[in-house]
């Protein structure tokens, strides 16, 4: 464990110019007041809201200390995902063994009474299972992104659960459950990705731990008992974490794709993880949706290397290694289906961090194969494997840098798809207004409404620097632009009519703002601005009923806040304070709070 520790600090640390990312970083730390202001009923928040459209708790939480030692300083989060993912790839070796083990007991393989400096094959192959895994750069984006804390605690619960299920059993339903699910409930706790669990366990009693009396005994009784009865558990905690999963995504994030759109999608996805993980290069911190569209032809590679396994099964297959084939064929895809596609979320193609725990089982053959391989040729295998582990260590150690900074970041993915999609130019325009370079971004944001013209967020950045810069006449042509274009779009309606109430032109405000109502009244950034439209105009119960509609977890909450405290103040002190000291609980002392306060008292 100290030596799987070393590495991975070595690897992945040497991030002391590294930044908190605006990619979700300072959402999901500096700019969450449940981490920066932690209390009794923020702690309680993180366990009974949803917050960016994600329940996890444990992950929230794990930030907390973090901030009160290093605040901003991404060091420090980084150096402890390097130290979880130490963990991890511990906790693989000792799965990696366990099945190996179970594979012997079973008379699956016949381990060699050699051994090799002190330790058996079984031993080796663990090994060389997680240096493979500690060093892959296919896990980079889990580790070195901040906001990735939740796949790595997900993973330690999740290898953790495994790991306790395959233990040898007793007569106890207790003894042999209670920790495989209290590891899958902080699993599920940590990412939703978890909820693959219960079917995992499944998979493992049907291929591996009851495969003979299943598939040669074929008990149905047992089967029935094993397969269902004993999962039930799992499987309603399973069915209330879809539930919440789904609930908690926002429908913006939700995408409707065509039957062969989700089938290429989740095709695409599969090749991309598979191949990465046998070609472990060109990987990219993001992948647009637009590059997965294309002919059947690009699935070659795909089809070449499940062709390969079919021939080789079919002409070495013997029951155990049937089993055994199926058994990582069914762990990954069982495990990979939640993030594959089927329910599109978010603009991405596919994402690297989505294979941290369903190519487990790739790595575990990789640690055998080495190990085959010694008897071959000793030498000439462990010089290949100490080569590889170290180019891949290499390919890591350079990769990570790639999240060194959000212009860093999103310089890289234009680079490797310059005018592909608009989410990239978007973003790498966002990190140059945030360094001041305004003509820069404007000309990305122009790129980028190009490429989707219905997009609205180029619109909206754009017209900010407008306004920043004192050029409110460019700043309202550009909203009128992204309006006209978007007009069944109720963020740019909203963004509209807010740039006009500040310019002073009330008429146009309301136009916008009555438009934006119409289409989406809960939206919070239409909340937000038909309230403080409503305050400037003086019906102040209006105002309050839309500003204190604004969630507690959204971004626009802060300021709705400030506003409904400033609209409860023209009708009842008392109210605005009792307000203002809610919004302490909530963000701590800020400035503009106790700003606020001091002209209430």
């Amino acid at each position: 464990m100290a030596g799987l520790l070393l590495g991975s600090l070595l690897v992945f640390g040497g991030v002391g110019e590294h930044e908190l990312l605006n990619w979700d970083d300072r959402s999901y730390v500096s700019n969450n007041p449940w981490v920066t202001n932690p209390n009794l009923s923020n702690t309680l928040d993180m366990f009974t809201q949803v917050r960016m459209s994600n329940w996890h708790p444990l992950t929230w939480l794990s930030f907390v200390p973090e901030y009160a030692l290093c605040g901003d300083a991404a060091i420090c989060y980084k150096l402890t995902n390097a130290t979880l993912h130490a963990i991890n790839s511990y906790l693989v070796v000792i799965l990696a063994a366990l099945v190996l083990h179970i594979i012997s007991v079973n008379g699956w393989w016949r381990e060699s009474d050699d051994l090799i400096y002190g330790y058996s094959q079984r031993h080796w192959a663990a090994l060389f299972s997680g240096l493979l895994y500690l060093v892959h750069p296919q896990h980079v984006e889990s580790i070195t992104w901040i906001a990735e804390r939740k796949d790595l605690l997900c993973g330690m619960f999740y290898f953790l659960a495994v790991i306790t299920y395959c233990r040898p059993r007793s007569d106890s339903y207790w003894q042999n459950y209670r920790l495989p699910m209290l590891f899958f409930v902080l699993a599920a706790m940590s990412k939703s990705m978890a909820v693959s669990l219960p079917a995992i366990l499944v998979v493992l009693d049907v291929f591996l731990l009851h495969a003979n009396r299943l598939w040669n005994h074929r008990d149905i009784q047992f089967a029935i008992r094993v397969l269902l009865v004993e999962k039930l558990p799992f499987i309603v905690i399973t069915l209330g974490l879809i539930l919440l999963t789904l609930q908690s995504q926002s429908a913006d994030k939700l995408e409707t794709l065509s039957l062969t759109e989700t089938l290429t999608l989740c095709l695409s996805g599969l090749q991309h993880y598979v191949l990465s993980f046998i070609l472990p290069w060109g990987f990219v911190p993001f992948y647009p949706q637009e590059i997965v569209y294309e002919s059947v032809l690009s699935f070659v590679p795909l089809l070449l290397v499940v062709g390969i396994g079919v021939v080789l099964l079919g002409k070495f297959g013997t029951f155990s290694r049937l089993m055994l084939a199926a058994l990582f064929v069914a762990f990954f895809i069982v495990t990979i289906a939640p993030v594959i596609g089927i329910v599109k979320v978010g603009e991405q193609a596919y994402a690297d961090r989505y294979s941290y725990i369903p190519m487990v089982g790739f790595y575990l053959v990789a640690g055998y194969l080495v190990v085959a391989a010694l008897k071959i040729s000793w030498q000439l295998t462990a010089a290949i494997t100490v080569l590889a582990i170290g180019v891949l260590a290499g390919q890591s150690f350079a990769y990570k840098h790639t999240w060194q900074n959000d212009l860093v970041f999103w310089s890289a993915v234009v680079e490797s798809y310059p005018d592909v999609a608009a989410t990239p130019l978007d973003n790498l325009a966002n990190s140059y207004a945030s360094t001041a370079s305004y003509q820069q971004a404007i000309e990305l944001y122009e790129r980028s409404i190009a490429i989707r013209p219905e997009g609205v967020s180029p619109y909206i950045n754009m017209a900010s620097i407008h306004e920043f810069l004192g050029e409110q006449e460019q700043a309202l042509a550009v909203l009128a632009r992204g309006a006209e274009s978007n007009p069944d779009n109720a963020a740019i309606q909203s963004r509209a009519g807010r740039a006009h109430l500040l310019a002073g032109d009330q008429q146009a405000a309301e136009s916008y703002l009555q438009m934006a109502h119409q289409l989406q009244p809960g939206l919070p950034t239409v909340l937000l601005n038909r309230g403080m439209l409503l305050l400037v105009i003086g019906e102040l119960e209006a105002a309050i009923e839309s500003l204190a509609a604004v969630p507690s977890t959204m971004p626009q909450h802060f300021e709705a806040g400030l506003l409904l405290v400033q609209a409860w103040a023209q009708l009842d002190t008392v109210t605005a304070l009792q307000e203002l000291a809610e919004l302490r609980m909530l963000y701590g002392d800020d400035p503009q709070l106790m700003d606020l306060l001091r002209t209430l008292e």
